[in-house]
């Protein structure tokens, strides 16, 4: 098993992500964040949908069916639901958890869009969807989510204007695209 470490001081997940796809020769790639709150049991029913349902991306939902085990407190809650609304400004709008941290893809499909991700932050999973809307299969697999087992939170005020400044990226390239 191969594994790179980005030491950069900026930490950023999309930066993370643009350097380990340019390394990935897999068919498939899964994302998840190594704080364990997603449900990594969930890996081979996701790799299915793909494999056997011949979808392009399976997302790790939080939020498809709320009587599943969602650890996260009203704090984190509110962020998640005020995030999940604006990501609706920039048109993603049948997505239960555009936010998520937790998915699995056809490298191939994102491969072809590795030059056009311009936006930084933790949210790599909303700029993929905004390049890919309406031109790729999405299903999403209700998984559980549980409390931090490592780490500390990056939901901090420069994590919340960052993501702002990526809403805002996206929404005026998409108006721009729209002229």
């Amino acid at each position: 098993m191969d594994y790179i470490i980005r030491k950069e001081k900026e930490r950023d997940l999309t930066l993370s992500f643009l350097l380990g796809l340019s390394y990935v020769k897999t068919e498939y790639v899964c994302l998840t964040d190594c704080d364990l709150q997603h449900d990594i049991k969930k890996i081979p029913s996701m790799l299915s949908m793909i494999i056997n349902q011949n979808y392009d991306l399976v997302i790790g939902s939080r939020f498809k069916n709320s009587s599943k085990q969602v650890d996260l407190n009203f704090y984190r809650s509110l962020n998640s639901r005020v995030g999940i609304l604006l990501s609706k400004l920039i048109g993603i709008k049948n997505i239960f958890d555009p936010l998520s941290g937790f998915f699995i893809f056809k490298t191939e499909i994102f491969k072809s869009v590795e030059e056009e991700i311009f936006t930084k932050g933790f949210k790599i999973l909303l700029t993929l969807l905004f390049l890919k809307k309406n031109k790729i299969s999405i299903y999403e697999m209700q998984t559980n989510f549980f409390s931090r087992k490592l780490g500390k939170s990056k939901l901090n005020f420069k994590t919340k204007i960052n993501f702002l400044k990526q809403i805002l990226t996206l929404f005026f390239y998409n108006n721009s695209l729209k002229k």
